[in-house]
């Protein structure tokens, strides 16, 4: 049975280069190709002979075994990494086992991004095993386990670590639409909002984390709440804040929507919001080829960039 599939590897080309290699990550195929003279040439036939030039990638690894082929091949680190790098890199396998192996046989050195590491991936038991061992911590921690919704390891962080926590905290929770954590720091009695809380919801089309920031936090927003949404083309957010009595736009947002051929916002930015523009819309949406929101532009009469004439329906550029 070994010998077949060994020969099903090494010589069924239409096989193996179509279904087996194209599932391998970069790291296995570094692997396979150092097994013997065989799969070095079937690697160099392959599509995959190109990873061959690429580093390690330290979190694709699976085992004891496969990190300390890395540790022993320095030579084929990126030049900048060092000691606490290749720990975050472990920590990103989501694999506990690797972690303790990398700190307490290798006594690898590690820094705030080994805990970070762990927070953004909810895996709360090796948060835990960072805290207990002095892993270096700091605001980085709860933003990134905010950003990833995860509740519990924010909850351990912030209660059980004390660690800090800054205006990234609400930002990250806001960014990836997790009302959740938002409605967790009003319970804490959370007060480091800034402005971009409200700015990333509203890019992201995350009404309801806006709403929340708005309405019940008293979060602050600024034109980049509207310039966001606008490039995003979320109307929706934009109608809220008509709703809202929000009065901070500036020229941007109408760049934006003109930039990103968001022809339905940048109509409804002039028309109900009353959203101030210039040259840069008509520019922009030349630029990048959105004929209808530029001659949407031109029929309403938004200044052309200097040099720039509109006679007879035709745009001249120069």
């Amino acid at each position: 049975m070994t010998t077949l599939l060994w020969e099903l590897i090494v010589k069924c080309d239409d096989i193996c280069l179509t279904h087996i290699l194209p599932r391998l990550n970069q790291t296995d195929i570094k692997f396979l190709y150092e097994v013997n003279s065989e799969t070095r040439k079937l690697v160099k036939r392959s599509s995959r002979a190109g990873d061959l030039k690429k580093k390690f990638n330290i979190d694709e690894m699976s085992s004891i075994s496969t990190l300390e082929v890395a540790r022993e091949n320095k030579s084929s680190w990126t030049s900048w990494w060092y000691e606490s790098y290749f720990c975050w890199r472990v920590a990103l396998t989501n694999k506990l086992e690797l972690l303790t192996w990398a700190r307490e046989e290798k006594k690898c050195k590690w820094d705030y991004r080994t805990i970070c590491a762990a927070a953004e991936q909810g895996n709360l038991e090796m948060v835990k095993y960072c805290v207990a061992k002095k892993c270096p911590i700091n605001v980085f921690a709860c933003a990134s386990a905010a950003l990833h919704g995860h509740l519990e390891v924010l909850k351990y962080l912030r209660e059980e670590a004390k660690a800090t926590w800054d205006s990234r905290t609400a930002d990250r929770a806001a960014e990836n639409g997790h009302l959740h954590i938002l409605e967790y720091l009003v319970e804490r009695k959370y007060d480091k909002y800034d402005e971009d809380a409200c700015e990333y919801a509203a890019k992201n089309g995350h009404l309801d984390c806006l709403k929340y920031l708005h309405e019940t936090v008293k979060a602050p927003w600024n034109s980049y709440t509207a310039n966001g949404a606008a490039l995003s083309g979320h109307l929706h957010i934009l109608e809220y804040l008509v709703e809202r009595k929000y009065d901070k736009y500036d020229e941007c947002a109408c760049w934006y929507a003109a930039r990103k051929g968001h022809l339905d916002c940048l109509k409804y930015l002039h028309e109900t919001a009353k959203a101030p523009w210039d040259s840069r819309a008509v520019r922009y949406a030349h630029e990048n080829n959105h004929p209808e929101c530029l001659q949407y532009l031109l029929d309403n009469d938004c200044p052309l960039p200097h040099g720039w004439r509109y006679e007879h329906g035709e745009l001249h550029t120069s």
